[in-house]
């Protein structure tokens, strides 16, 4: 009798985490894609300052590091690097 109960609780508890990991785990990619898309609109935003400021656009998004636009270049936090695609004819940032 015991045995039986045990792996009934054993079965609920399983279940739950299941449930729990999953859910988790779609919420983290649901905060990622929030960080990424606020990341590059300030990005851009920093890159519409720039060519105010300097009648045109910079020749790579590192040059808003070294111009002091930002302390460091922000990450992609879903591949953890700073990996933005970025168009200096345009301005634009994909």
């Amino acid at each position: 009798m015991r045995l039986a109960e045990l792996f009934i609780v054993l079965v609920i508890l399983v279940t739950l985490s299941g449930t729990g990991i999953t859910v988790y785990s779609e919420h983290i990619g649901t905060v990622q894609n929030s960080v990424l898309s606020y990341n590059v609109k300030v990005m851009q935003q920093a890159v519409e300052i720039y060519q105010l400021e300097n009648g045109k656009y910079p020749d790579d998004l590192e040059s808003l590091v070294e111009n002091g636009y930002f302390r460091e270049m922000p990450v992609n936090p879903v591949t953890g690097a700073a990996d933005f695609d970025y168009d200096p004819v345009t301005g634009k940032i994909k």
